[in-house]
């Protein structure tokens, strides 16, 4: 894995800048809730400049990498703020989940345990942990994984959502639809739930259904790409040529990296409305 470089904010005197650091990270938690990665960098990159020895500026800075899906910067940056912290939970569980991602799962499952043992209350780590028992052909354990993390919180969205989305890997859309019903009433505001139970309806082939579910998930959350390129190929499926471009270039304009995985909707799309004229 090569070494991505923080980025680097020009340091003015402190003076210059009025906000104190903690107001700063905050200002980087707003911006990554709202999907402002750019801004979220750079306060994060900032706090970390003001704060260089405090591992949650390095851990909040490679969670928004992981959401760029940029996965080297992401380890690079849960790395660093485990070597400010060797027992720092979140970042040893982040990098963990990341050599998931980079197919190396000894060091993941090594991490993983590691940061259950110092924080057994964390769902994060353990629907990584399901994870890592899920691609290593373990399926008995993921959901022992899963069943021990709804006993320690049975509200639990990550829980709901990732067994949801394993039963949706293997076509099993009757359990995934539970797992989806179920984190929709825990939360009803929680835009992914209804972006995840429209894409299930989608591959169902029931496009009514799934309709108002993309509509909702772009309501809660309008800068969600991925809610608003979905929604173009089901408006593909249903033949709505002219709203599925639309929308799905509007989405590659919020996140510029699903056009490689969907281009081939985009351009099926795009030469069925030059087939209309």
């Amino acid at each position: 894995m090569k070494k991505i470089i923080i980025l680097l904010i020009l340091i003015l005197p402190l003076r210059a800048y009025p906000q104190t650091a903690d107001e700063i990270y905050d200002k980087g938690n707003d911006a990554l809730k709202n999907k402002k990665y750019n801004e979220a960098i750079e306060h994060y990159s900032l706090y970390i400049s003001i704060k260089p020895d405090d591992p949650r500026g390095y851990l909040s800075l490679g969670t928004t990498y992981a959401e760029l899906k940029i996965y080297d910067s992401a380890f690079y940056c849960y790395n660093l703020s485990v070597e400010k912290d060797s027992n720092y939970a979140p970042g040893i569980s982040g990098r963990g989940a990341i050599y998931l991602m980079f197919n190396q799962f000894e060091l993941a499952y090594k991490d993983l345990i590691k940061a259950l043992q110092i924080d057994p209350g964390s769902m994060t780590t353990y629907t990584s942990l399901a994870t890592y028992y899920i691609i290593t052909d373990k399926p008995d354990s993921a959901f022992m994984t899963y069943d021990k993390a709804l006993e320690i919180n049975p509200n639990s969205l990550d829980v709901y959502y990732n067994r949801g989305a394993y039963y949706f890997s293997i076509n099993d859309y009757e359990k995934t639809l539970k797992d989806v019903n179920k984190l929709i009433e825990i939360a009803p505001y929680y835009a992914k739930g209804y972006y995840f139970r429209g894409t299930v309806y989608r591959y169902m082939e029931n496009f009514d259904a799934a309709m108002p579910d993309f509509n909702k998930a772009i309501e809660l959350d309008p800068n969600d790409g991925e809610a608003y390129v979905r929604r173009g190929i089901l408006f593909l499926n249903t033949g709505k040529y002219k709203e599925a471009v639309n929308d799905m270039e509007y989405g590659y304009s919020l996140n510029p990296s699903l056009k490689a995985q969907t281009e081939n909707f985009y351009n099926d799309a795009l030469k069925k409305l030059e087939e209309q004229k």
